[in-house]
This record gives C-alpha cells, sequence and structure tokens, in this order.
C-alpha cells in the first residue's frame, strides 16, 4: 500500500516585523535571508532592496502559497505460496 497526500495553500501573509522575515530559516542547511544577502548584494543593493520589501513584509496582506506533500509505505508480507 502507498499513499501520497498533497496538501496546497494560499492565502494573505500576516504582518511581519523586518528583522524576524530576514533571520529565519525554514531549514538550519540553508542561510537566512540576511546572510545571503550580506553574500550576494553591496550595501546599496541591500538598502535598495529593504526599502521596497520592507513596507510589504510590515504591512501584511501579501499573497503566499505554500505546499508540502507525504509519501509512505507499507510493504505487504509475501504469500508462502505464489
Amino acid at each position: 500500500m502507498v499513499h501520497t497526500e498533497l496538501d496546497l495553500n494560499a492565502g494573505r501573509g500576516a504582518p511581519m516585523r523586518w528583522e524576524t522575515m530576514m533571520n529565519q530559516w525554514a531549514n538550519p542547511l540553508v542561510p537566512s535571508q540576511a546572510e545571503m544577502m550580506r553574500e550576494i548584494f553591496t550595501d546599496e543593493e541591500r538598502a535598495r532592496f529593504e526599502r521596497y520589501a520592507r513596507p510589504l513584509v510590515e504591512g501584511g496582506g501579501q499573497p503566499i502559497r505554500w505546499q508540502s506533500s507525504y509519501t509512505w509505505a507499507l510493504k505487504a508480507s509475501l504469500p508462502k505460496d505464489p
């Protein structure tokens, strides 16, 4: 038996503090957004991005989508007489 469950969600994001959004991560093996931006953007580019994105993050209401899939299986025992 194999079972797969698909979970699809869409909605509006809640307001979030800028610092919270920039310093969180979904996977401990992946750097936070703040860490990635320090590595790839100049100071000017980071400031320009923050001027644009911060009001959107802190104001909330932006469309967000997320999905997940869970699959599990059970192996059936083999019959004694095929």
